[in-house]
């Protein structure tokens, strides 16, 4: 049902359809939040919410995003990108264990990553670009070397690149770009060998490693 003009709230009788494996309502003008009988949707695995104009949070405040979050059937897709969600990305996030791309960007989260971020081995992309989210790249990420994609541009991330990251062989796209990021980049393999597949551009306290030599995307 994506890219139609559907406006209104997402209905709770959704749960009703108890078979559904797959739910696209994305490029709509659906607003609102995200209901709770979503989470009774348990064969769900892909779930695309993109370009709408939901808000609230996506939730452990709220128990009405807690169980879409943390439903285990999500194992292809999670896409609540370009709407109005605030607060913080819940630990919930950690139980989608399976879970292989997740897309939270163009919204307003704020708030550090949560370390249960790293219990999701199974993700190949990770785009949490255009939000608020504050603090350092988490330790507990040093797991997840399934990723193929990983954009956290346009935030407010700080602290040092992870040296753990160069572990990350089939890393392709790594955007670190607009953050407040210092220290040396690291140079030691993964994305770092091809000035093509990494931007660092806008972190001004970055020195040293290849930033040098990638001067010209600085």
């Amino acid at each position: 049902m994506e890219e139609n003009s559907f406006a209104g709230s997402i209905p709770k009788e959704i749960q009703k359809l108890s078979s559904l494996v797959e739910l696209d309502i994305s490029m709509n003008a659906l607003s609102g939040s995200i209901p709770a009988s979503l989470g009774n949707l348990t064969k769900l695995y892909k779930l695309v919410l993109q370009g709408n104009n939901l808000e609230d949070v996506i939730p452990s405040s709220l128990e009405n995003c807690q169980r879409v979050i943390g439903l285990p059937s999500l194992s292809l897709l999670l896409n609540l990108s370009t709407n109005n969600f605030t607060g913080s990305l819940p630990m919930e996030v950690g139980k989608l264990k399976s879970l292989g791309v997740l897309d939270v960007s163009n919204n307003m989260l704020s708030g550090e990553l949560p370390s249960s971020l790293g219990s999701c081995e199974s993700l190949e992309v990770l785009h949490l670009q255009d939000n608020f989210f504050k603090g350092s790249i988490p330790s507990s990420m040093i797991g997840m070397k399934a990723l193929e994609e990983l954009d956290l541009s346009r935030n407010n991330l700080s602290g040092e690149i992870p040296k753990f990251l160069e572990g990350f062989v089939l890393l392709k796209k790594l955007d670190l770009s607009f953050n407040e990021f210092w220290g040396a980049v690291p140079t030691g393999g993964g994305a770092f060998k091809n000035a093509s597949a990494i931007s660092i551009t806008g972190n001004t306290k970055l020195c040293g490693g290849i930033a040098t030599a990638l001067g010209s995307i600085l």
